[in-house]
């Protein structure tokens, strides 16, 4: 019967820690976004105080996942605010995505994606900003169809030793291709760009304080689009992964000095 108690203890406590998800705040300033497909150029620097539309209406220039909700966009920039975020997958996040087809990427035409940001609101550990090129099913095929799963992206994060990290990858999040640590933060200034050459292969270049864009994936390109099916365009984006909740942390901890003294009573050992 005990030990049924302190299995049911330990089945609890452990529910409670992967249920309580705790999300950081992120506040992201995006100030220009640029998307090249080899032959017509999308800007955007922010400046009409008017938040991008939501929704898939090939008319307009965005898809957005989340919302931008009051005076996002001032003074020449949009923030990127969990306010606006949603969550997906056990992280919250907010995306917009170029919808028109005017700026789509075509097999074998070089082309770019650029995103200037600022994170001079701080930049929480667990918190990253990203932009990516990525392919749908169709401009509005996200809503029904999804992402087909070849995409390429990059992003910057901060640690826990307070650096400011910039990754690279492609398909999905979980394949981390490389990445570069720039230090201790001294600048709140970064540009991210994704090039793609005439035989669809991509590069990742980063611009920390206004230096300039360098490359830092080791050889020139990271990884190739397929172009094998879908639609390729280009977005930008913030988020933050979970973080315990220091209570919830705090209670298993209780929970497991109770079974260690029961084990220790029934002269167990047993590795933490």
């Amino acid at each position: 019967m005990k030990k049924l108690i302190i299995v049911l203890c330990l089945m609890f406590l452990c529910t409670a820690v992967f249920n309580a998800r705790v999300y950081a705040v992120f506040i992201t300033d995006i100030t220009e976004f640029v998307q090249f497909d080899g032959t017509d150029t999308f800007t955007d620097t922010f400046g009409d105080d008017v938040e991008p539309p939501s929704g898939p209406i090939t008319s307009i220039d965005y898809f957005v996942f989340g919302t931008f909700d009051g005076d996002e966009e001032s003074g020449g920039s949009l923030a990127l605010d969990n306010d606006d975020g949603i969550l997906d997958e056990g992280e919250m996040f907010l995306s917009v995505d170029v919808i028109n087809s005017s700026y789509f990427f075509v097999s074998g035409v070089a082309g770019s994606v650029t995103g200037l940001f600022d994170f001079s609101g701080g930049l929480p550990s667990g918190s990253f900003f990203d932009i990516e090129i990525l392919n749908f099913a169709s401009a509005s095929g996200e809503i029904s169809g999804g992402p087909l799963g070849d995409e390429a992206w990059m992003g910057v994060f901060l640690n826990d030793s307070g650096h400011l990290i910039g990754e690279w990858g492609d398909d999905s999040q979980e394949d981390l291709l490389g990445s570069v640590d720039f230090g201790v933060v001294d600048d709140t200034t970064i540009g991210l760009k994704l090039e793609i050459d005439s035989v669809n292969n991509v590069t990742a270049l980063f611009d920390y304080g206004g230096s300039g864009f360098i490359s830092h994936t080791g050889s020139t390109d990271f990884t190739t689009l397929s172009f094998t099916e879908g639609i390729y365009t280009g977005a930008f984006g913030a988020g933050v992964e979970p973080i315990p909740e220091p209570a919830t942390i705090a209670l298993l901890g209780i929970g497991l000095v109770g079974l260690a003294g029961a084990a220790a009573r029934r002269k167990l050992k047993r590795k933490r």
